[in-house]
């Protein structure tokens, strides 16, 4: 087979492909574009794959604070060609105001409709409780956990 038509082969093989295309990314990392080339996934070097939609770890760069816990809403590649993602919060009762905790209380109760108090008391529960924002933050893949 002559090496032209090896090249027609393989483009041919490359066009029954399913519609998702891989690209290396910075620090050995990869990302897979959908249809539209949009990034849906992201696999970091140890092989841990991230999809938008996926909840995920993501280090505060603070000794004193916890990691931060948030929903990947969607990745981007920056200017200088790393890979970002996009995410909303989950905040901890710890982290949200007592005041705002009973309106935050209050609000589930009115969309539940349930008839009883919601408010947690079982410390253990109440400290695994988490609210989201609707505020996206934007995080280098790097600080994922």
């Amino acid at each position: 087979m002559s090496e032209h038509q090896e090249m027609q082969d393989l483009s041919a093989s490359k066009r029954k492909r399913p519609l998702e295309k891989t690209d290396l990314g910075t620090e050995g990392s990869r990302t897979t574009k959908n249809v539209k080339g949009v990034i849906v996934t992201y696999t970091g070097i140890d092989g841990t794959k991230y999809n938008v939609g996926d909840s995920v770890f993501i280090d505060s760069q603070r000794a004193d604070l916890p990691y931060f816990i948030g929903t990947i809403q969607e990745f981007k590649v920056s200017k200088r060609e790393n890979v970002i993602l996009i995410a909303k919060w989950y905040y901890r009762h710890v982290e949200v105001p007592e005041t705002v905790y009973q309106l935050l209380v209050q609000d589930r109760h009115s969309e539940n409709n349930s008839g009883f108090d919601l408010i947690i008391t079982d410390p253990v529960v109440k400290n695994r409780e988490l609210f989201i924002s609707d505020t996206p933050e934007t995080y280098t893949v790097c600080l994922l956990r």
